[in-house]
């Protein structure tokens, strides 16, 4: 977390290895009409290798971004110790591409902290990488902290916290999208939703926003921008008479927001969202439980979130399809999660979309080795998809990662 396809055509002499023009363009047709012959994933990768635990976020927030040929992945990990009495202590790495995920450098330590550094999330735009993290300690609060590239990631600029949070409790991953200098932030800080933003590739940041209006517990929203639209997804507590999937949008790079609408209406915990954009085009995936166990559903706007089409069931097997993410590149869908179908393991499954998310090919498995593989991101550059998850096939919980650089 394959297909081979190992002939050779020549478009422009097809009529020479094939006289007969109809035999020729039936040749044409049946490869372009046949994707997997092109869906070719490369080898899993193993990306660290430690005797500790790393582990990739949770779904909201992605691990891997693509700009141009650079690949930049970010996890967490307790191989240093140092932690506060005594207890072994997370750090977050960092570790890069520059030939489209054919090789990777070393791996780099970004923090050094007291207390753990969790939950990374990445964006890229141009030669600009920016991270943010969530990071335990402060008085029993979480807060998020913020380091920057202006190089590509050769060099890191000092740390920045970019939240105070005055109330205890649970918070969550950050999610983060980039637009050219433009950064949008959205975390949960005591069970509420907030955003902030940059306009100047992070050296300053908007004071906090809260975005969820009701008093509900609300969990993991994500963040996803195209031109000058901000999207943001979160999920409700079911216990509350407003659960269920929400999202908001700002048609103003962040400046102003719409008010808040519920996707989802049936009452089977829907959970776990994550959102991207491409053009007008907003896709939204999350697990549902509406069929008893955990299965992935997708919804779309084709009119900048303005209106949303009925929800879609992507998966239909009788295990747990958890924790999506998906990626969007103009007519391009892609998405990835964990599946339990496999019996003996938990492992990453894929799916995509060629028109828009209007039809769906089928699932694809690309993991299969003995131990766990899950909490998968999956990001885009150019042609090429790029996933990244968490996988104990070493005994031992390590990052790994897989292209196909056709995919898209």
């Amino acid at each position: 977390m394959e297909h081979k396809y190992t002939g050779k055509t020549r478009g422009h002499r097809c009529i020479r290895f094939f006289p007969d023009i109809n035999a020729c363009t039936a040749f044409l047709f049946w490869a372009l009409s046949a994707p997997s012959l092109f869906a070719q994933w490369g080898p899993d990768v193993r990306l660290t290798a430690n005797d500790s635990s790393s582990y990739t976020s949770a779904n909201n927030t992605r691990n891997i971004a693509a700009s141009g040929d650079t690949v930049y992945v970010v996890w967490c990990d307790n191989r240093n110790g140092g932690g506060a009495q005594g207890l072994s202590n997370y750090e977050i790495y960092y570790k890069r591409s520059v030939n489209d995920g054919n090789n990777w450098e070393p791996e780099t330590r970004l923090t050094n902290d007291s207390c753990w550094s969790v939950y990374p999330c990445v964006a890229a735009s141009g030669s600009k990488v920016h991270i943010v993290w969530e990071n335990d300690g402060f008085k029993r609060t979480s807060e998020i902290k913020y380091m920057r590239s202006t190089d590509g990631g050769v060099t890191w600029n000092p740390e920045t916290r970019l939240t105070n949070n005055t109330v205890s409790g649970y918070g969550s991953p950050p999610s983060l999208s980039a637009a050219g200098a433009a950064l949008h932030m959205v975390w949960q800080g005591g069970y509420r939703i907030y955003y902030k933003r940059s306009t100047d590739d992070g050296v300053t940041w908007s004071p906090d926003l809260r975005l969820s209006t009701d008093s509900c517990k609300f969990w993991r929203p994500s963040v996803a921008t195209s031109r000058s639209l901000v999207h943001v997804v979160w999920f409700g507590d079911s216990n509350c008479k407003h659960g269920g999937i929400f999202y908001k949008r700002s048609t103003d790079e962040g400046r102003s927001w719409k008010p808040e609408k519920r996707l989802t209406k049936d009452p089977s915990r829907p959970n776990a969202p994550c959102v991207d954009a491409s053009g007008s085009n907003v896709h939204v995936v999350w697990q549902d439980f509406q069929h008893g166990q955990a299965e992935v559903y997708y919804k779309r706007s084709t009119d900048e979130g303005a209106t949303w089409l009925p929800d879609i069931r992507l998966t239909n097997d009788p295990a747990n399809s958890s924790l999506p993410s998906i990626a969007a590149r103009g007519a391009q869908v892609h998405v990835v999660w964990w599946d339990g179908r496999d019996r003996d393991w938990d492992e990453i499954y894929y799916k995509r979309s060629t028109d828009g998310g209007r039809t769906w090919e089928k699932d694809e498995r690309l993991t299969d080795a003995p131990g766990r593989s899950a909490f998968s991101s999956v990001s885009i550059s150019g042609q090429t998809v790029h996933v990244v998850w968490v996988d104990e096939r070493d005994k031992n919980s390590e990052i790994y990662y897989k292209r196909n650089p056709k995919g898209n």
